[in-house]
């Protein structure tokens, strides 16, 4: 970052084109790092792009408005009363109250979020301090929930804290309960969109070019910089068809990580 300072303060820019890429899921830290590059870089629009075997190599796949999901995190502690599994009428087992509040959570995306806005509440960890023959005195449920909007965001968490507000309380449990915004929704705009589409088009063949593809229900780190500044968000195909080359991203095995070459290569077919 200290690189950007230097070069601001030894030259004097009247217009810019640039490339920037920054460290790897540090979602908290790019807000800071946006603040800092653009007040020595003013920037009109910002564009970015990520590759994905979801489309075929040499095509573009973007859409207006939300296109990646924020992601948000969440932690609830269920303190109940401990016993032997023979005697549960003496204890405030937290291990039901857990399983009606992982239930009760899914009638956030299904009853409480408007049809019209895909809402993803996913419980993915449990925690318990008990036996096989003993009923536990605390349970830890964390999860994850992704949105394309900042309301849908509020909206889950205000609902998440009532629904374990009063499940445990109908269970005579106390709890303690948190919720962190780890990724902003990467939100497109409109005119920017309009641009990659041209832009792509002309290069690629409009018959390469969706732009209305499906949005995506990961988050992306990217959806910082377009809270701030005009700009889009999109995918560069990388698929070839080949199983044994097509892999996931973000995947573990070893020399397979070939699909940003894929893409880029079938573009520069296309431009050659």
């Amino acid at each position: 970052m200290g690189s950007f300072f230097i070069v601001r303060k030894m030259f004097s820019f009247q217009s810019m084109i640039g490339t920037l890429r920054v460290p790897y899921s540090l979602s908290n830290f790019k807000a800071g790092f946006l603040y800092a590059f653009s007040s020595c870089f003013p920037m009109d629009e910002i564009y970015g792009l990520h590759n994905t075997i979801a489309h075929r190599a040499g095509t573009v796949g973007i859409c207006k408005g939300g296109f990646c999901s924020s992601e948000d995190n969440f932690r609830i502690v269920i303190h109940g009363r401990g016993g032997h599994a023979s005697s549960p009428e003496k204890t405030v087992d937290p291990l039901v109250i857990a399983a009606q509040i992982i239930l009760a959570l899914q009638t956030i995306p299904s009853r409480s979020a408007p049809a019209s806005q895909p809402v993803v509440v996913s419980c993915t960890e449990l925690f318990t301090d008990g036996a096989h023959n003993a009923i536990p005195s605390n349970v830890t449920i964390l999860g994850d929930c992704r949105s394309y909007a900042r309301e849908m965001q509020e909206l889950i968490e205000n609902r998440m804290h009532d629904i374990v507000e009063g499940i445990c309380k109908a269970g005579g449990a106390a709890f303690e309960f948190s919720y962190t915004h780890e990724f902003a929704p990467t939100v497109n705009w409109d005119a920017q969109v309009d641009a990659v589409v041209q832009a792509a088009s002309h290069l690629l063949g409009e018959d390469h070019v969706d732009s209305s593809c499906a949005p995506f229900m990961a988050s992306e780190d990217f959806g910082v910089f377009l809270e701030k500044v005009p700009g889009a968000f999109f995918f560069l195909g990388s698929g070839v068809g080949d199983s044994e080359k097509d892999f996931p991203l973000h995947n573990a095995v070893s020399g397979r990580y070939h699909v940003l070459e894929d893409g880029c290569h079938a573009v520069l077919r296309k431009k050659g």
